[in-house]
């Protein structure tokens, strides 16, 4: 049966009621995988020996324990230090316990999910889990979703900690800056205001590609904002306003970067020959985005073997 188990682990819910209550077969079993002890017999299932064993191996074990071994202290501390979100199985006691609440949500910011209510109240916790992880704002208290600090140090942990925050502070420079900071793409969840930010805007297409599809349309229309959006990423060009499209800096920029990015410059610049040139010479797939009058141009289907070559 053993032999069985190293191959499927599930196959131990077939096993004999007697290997179940096997001990020494158990342990050999835990060692392959934890999945073993939701299917041991009632009287192993009190075995704390057994139990600290398992738990050595894999503490999500925790989650087929008897209720006296989830609310004892000591073993319950043993699951959470490996991994903070089992938090999810001790007893409520604990659950309500700030120092072992503190200590789950230093190891996962999304424990305190499985907080007791007023500690997820608790300015100590929530800094503490957003500090771990920012999005774990999702789960704490609305009046901590409106703290600037905690909120700072979520968007700084986590760009989608920024679509948790109070409505007010989506529209502050401050922390909309250290959520595109983090991370460009941070910007869906911010107010239209600094979506028209420039600031704002400058900041989050440099650190990411997407960023700018999120922006106001007069953002996406600034050719500063532009240029800086295609060096990032060429492709950041279908983002564009249709202007920026038919811009030849931005576009040569775009191409430059990225040859495919032809695709979503205009019919007038994807006949532009030099334009053209550039695209098919980081990507000599990229004359199939060319002006029709070019894919047959004979300078370019010989540039475009000779890359492709």
């Amino acid at each position: 049966m053993f032999n069985a188990v190293l191959v499927d682990n599930w196959v131990i819910e077939y096993a004999h009621p007697d290997l179940l209550n096997d001990k020494d077969f158990i342990r050999k079993c835990l060692a392959v995988s934890h999945i073993v002890y939701e299917h041991i017999s009632d009287e192993l299932k009190e075995d704390r020996e057994l139990a600290l064993f398992a738990l050595e191996k894999d503490a999500s074990v925790i989650s087929y324990f008897i209720d006296d071994f989830k609310s004892e202290r000591e073993i319950a501390k043993k699951a959470i230090l490996q991994n903070g979100a089992f938090l999810e199985y001790v007893d409520e006691d604990l659950q309500s316990d700030k120092d072992f609440v503190m200590a789950a949500v230093k190891r996962c910011g999304h424990a305190v999910q499985y907080a007791d209510e007023d500690l997820r109240c608790d300015r100590d916790i929530v800094l503490a889990a957003v500090s771990q992880d920012g999005d774990a704002l999702e789960y704490v208290d609305e009046e901590l979703r409106g703290d600037k600090e905690i909120v700072i140090k979520a968007v700084s942990r986590g760009y989608r900690a920024l679509q948790y925050a109070d409505a007010e502070l989506q529209d502050d420079l401050d922390v909309v800056m250290a959520a595109v900071m983090y991370d460009g793409d941070a910007i869906e969840y911010a107010s239209k205001k600094m979506k028209s930010n420039k600031e704002i805007a400058m900041t989050a297409v440099t650190i990411s590609s997407r960023a700018i599809e999120h922006f106001d349309k007069s953002i996406r229309n600034d050719k500063d904002i532009a240029i800086a959006a295609v060096i990032r990423n060429g492709r950041s060009l279908q983002y564009l306003s249709k202007e920026m499209r038919n811009d030849r800096d931005v576009v040569k920029l775009a191409v430059v970067d990225t040859g495919s990015a032809l695709e979503y410059a205009s019919k007038e610049l994807r006949a532009d020959k030099e334009i053209v040139f550039i695209a098919i010479s980081n990507d000599y797939d990229a004359l199939d985005y060319a002006d029709k009058s070019l894919k047959s141009d004979e300078m370019m289907l010989k540039w475009k073997d000779i890359i492709e070559n």
